[in-house]
């Protein structure tokens, strides 16, 4: 035991979710003390490992603007745990439900602004040369994180079917209000006459594999 008491809390600031508490304090040596703190209900945080083919693990972060930052913060998946005595794996799973609810709410709004790529209908593209492409989407009130966008490059074997040569993830670039803008800059390694298009789908780091939700967009 250390010896000190906790022996209130008064609360000066009563938020949505957190309050805030001017608590008081006995010191061994009978010393009242008070200090400002900040109460939470607690959150449940994962930390999502991937591997690639070789078994190399990699961290999975997510991108969200933060307000008391006004900036896009890179930080662990995390969720409030605001139900009172809710278990953290039904918290995390809650999370994960009303995420989902969140992206099927606005699917079909995100829509495409600006896209800037290579005339590869005017000029072949040389093995060995960058390409690049910019993106920017309306989405809406989600943060750039819950989706992923990546180019596809593909072969046309006939009118309904396709060989995929490759796909290659775009990175978010920049954010004004609800404008998302993605790039790429990949070098393709593959020589032959390919087509490319761009595909959209939810992202979140909790979803065991893309298909669980089953949701994709052409651009």
């Amino acid at each position: 035991m250390t010896g000190f008491r906790h022996l209130e809390d008064r609360t000066v600031h009563q938020g949505h979710v957190w309050h805030v508490a001017v608590a008081s304090f006995e010191s061994p040596d009978g010393e009242v003390f008070h200090r400002d703190i900040v109460r939470s209900p607690g959150a449940v945080a994962a930390v999502p490992l991937m591997f690639d083919a070789e078994g190399t693990p990699s961290v999975v972060l997510v991108r969200q603007y933060r307000a008391p930052f006004d900036a896009l913060v890179l930080e662990i998946p995390a969720g409030m745990r605001d139900v009172p005595d809710e278990a953290t794996e039904t918290t995390a799973a809650r999370e994960l439900v009303e995420w989902k609810a969140r992206i099927l709410r606005v699917w079909e709004a995100i829509e495409l602004i600006h896209m800037d790529v290579p005339d590869t209908y005017n000029r072949s593209l040389p093995l060995g040369e960058h390409f690049k492409a910019s993106l920017t989407l309306n989405v809406q009130n989600l943060n750039p994180s819950d989706l992923g966008l990546e180019v596809v490059f593909y072969r046309r074997l006939s009118e309904t079917e396709l060989e995929l040569i490759a796909s290659y993830p775009l990175q978010l670039k920049e954010q004004q209000d609800a404008h998302a803008t993605y790039v790429c800059d990949v070098v393709p390694n593959t020589a032959g006459v390919f087509e490319f298009g761009f595909r959209l789908y939810p992202n979140h780091p909790r979803l065991a594999h893309r298909q669980d939700f089953g949701l994709v967009r052409w651009l």
